[in-house]
């Protein structure tokens, strides 16, 4: 994987948990590994990092204000450092401390913190109200929140309900983000926009204003009470898969092991 390094960028500052490192300040090192997507294929500065714009990000973040511990620190940096360079996927971030109140002889304590962009689709539907508005305001509230990039929405697709017959017709639609969120943050936001559609859980398959799912991670999978990951009955529903294979056709489903073009075909044929 190519990479760009900046290597222990000297700054002075007053991070700790004791009050004489907050009142005396010392010496701290900071190195950044980034890893930006089609580093070799163009000589544009706009198509790389800029090493300056970087380092001031890991200076301005050690300067502008105190952390009692540098994996603080170093968890603001990586984030800002993805938040600021969209081609740049991967970061890592370390911090030496040199004068860390250690009663040993040693050389530096450091930390290090890595982070990645994550790649994450999500269902959407609606079958209450203004179906089209809620489905806009949900793309809305990912394209407004710092740490989600949209990347691609689906078009809308209106589809009979599934499960329970009487009810209105759905609207779905799939979207693909990448995202500084755990699945678990993720799965948090999904809970806030639903809640913001005014979302009410009645009968089960019932009619909802909004329903805001997570279908994949990466290629995670996560099976708790509270999360499953990927969505347990994603490939069994056309009103998913036909959205979702127009932005993510070549998606590998981690458990089944087939693209989402292959479970959509198989859907069809059923």
């Amino acid at each position: 994987m190519d990479e760009i390094i900046i290597d222990r960028i000297k700054v002075f500052a007053y991070h700790g948990v004791f009050e004489e490192e907050k009142r005396n300040g010392q010496n701290f090192y900071i190195s950044i590994r980034m890893s930006p997507e089609n580093l070799a294929d163009s000589d544009e500065l706009s198509d790389t990092v800029n090493y300056a714009e970087a380092a001031d990000i890991a200076y301005t973040a050690a300067t502008n204000r105190t952390y009692d511990l540098i994996e603080s620190l170093a968890n603001a940096i990586a984030k800002e450092i993805l938040l600021r360079f969209d081609n740049v996927k991967e970061t890592e971030v370390r911090i030496d401390k040199p004068d860390a109140p250690i009663p040993l002889e040693f050389d530096s304590a450091a930390v290090v913190v890595r982070k990645k962009r994550h790649v994450a689709y999500i269902a959407l539907g609606s079958n209450m109200g203004d179906r089209e508005g809620y489905l806009d305001m949900a793309v809305s509230e990912m394209k407004n929140n710092g740490n989600v990039c949209v990347k691609a929405v689906s078009s809308y697709h209106e589809t009979e309900p599934y499960g329970v017959k009487d009810q209105e017709k759905f609207l779905n639609a799939a979207v693909k983000i990448e995202t500084l969120l755990t699945p678990y943050e993720l799965l948090e936001f999904a809970h806030a926009i639903e809640k913001k559609a005014n979302r009410v859980k009645t009968r089960r398959w019932g009619e909802r204003t909004l329903d805001v799912d997570i279908l994949t991670y990466d290629d995670e999978i996560i099976d708790t009470k509270d999360l499953q990951i990927p969505h347990l009955e994603m490939h069994m529903r056309s009103f998913v898969l036909n959205p979702l294979s127009e932005i993510g056709a070549g998606y590998v489903h981690p458990v089944l092991r087939k693209t989402v073009y292959m479970l959509k075909k198989e859907l069809d044929r059923k």
